[in-house]
């Protein structure tokens, strides 16, 4: 941009700066439009605004991802309680079962004896194969050992039955179902303890 510096200067003074200033071909004259001053502006503002945004959406995406999260742990504690819930549910039955039981043998009431334990083993061989005694090692083995009496129990009933001259230790049975009922009672007040609360815990 040449400006006439002669009546501000003088001749000399305004002859030094018009050599000035054709000294500096390379200098761009500014023509800057309100469009280009808008751009510029919208470029710095809109960076942080896009940055913001972008943040923004990050955060939705965990929340959700959360949410989905605590969605599908609900749903599986949900099952986990509902096993455990059929677990307690097999061994209650197994323990009313062996007081019934005894009430029968008690009164030697014996040819309904053998059907009876045959349920009650039910109920153990159920209750063992939950995932709430999967790898249990002990609950295993108070488990299978009182299928194993129940079993050998009905052996003896049965040969009873058949004849009648084989004896029955009414007394010592009925001492073995109350020792096998309270060794399941254990397990059976385990379970209900684990109702609620996570099986990673």
């Amino acid at each position: 941009m040449n400006v006439n510096w002669q009546p501000i200067l003088g001749q000399s003074a305004s002859s030094a700066l018009h050599k000035a200033d054709e000294a500096r071909p390379w200098l761009p004259e500014a023509h800057v439009s309100i469009f280009e001053y808008f751009a510029v502006w919208a470029a710095i503002v809109g960076l942080p605004l896009a940055l913001w945004g972008i943040w923004k959406a990050y955060k939705e995406a965990q929340k959700a991802q959360t949410a989905s999260r605590a969605a599908q742990d609900a749903v599986g504690q949900f099952r986990s309680d509902l096993g455990k819930v059929n677990v307690i549910a097999e061994l209650t039955r197994f323990c009313d079962g062996i007081s019934d039981l005894k009430r029968f043998l008690r009164a030697k009431v014996v040819h309904v004896v053998p059907d009876r334990l045959s349920e009650l083993r039910r109920y153990l061989i159920n209750a063992r194969q939950s995932h709430l005694f999967t790898g249990n090692n002990k609950a295993q083995k108070v488990i299978q050992a009182a299928v194993t009496e129940l079993a050998t129990t009905e052996d003896s009933i049965e040969a009873h039955l058949a004849d009648t001259k084989q004896p029955l230790d009414f007394v010592k049975i009925t001492r073995e179902m109350t020792r096998i009922c309270d060794e399941i009672h254990v397990l059976l007040n385990d379970a209900r303890t684990t109702i609620g609360k996570n099986d990673k815990d």
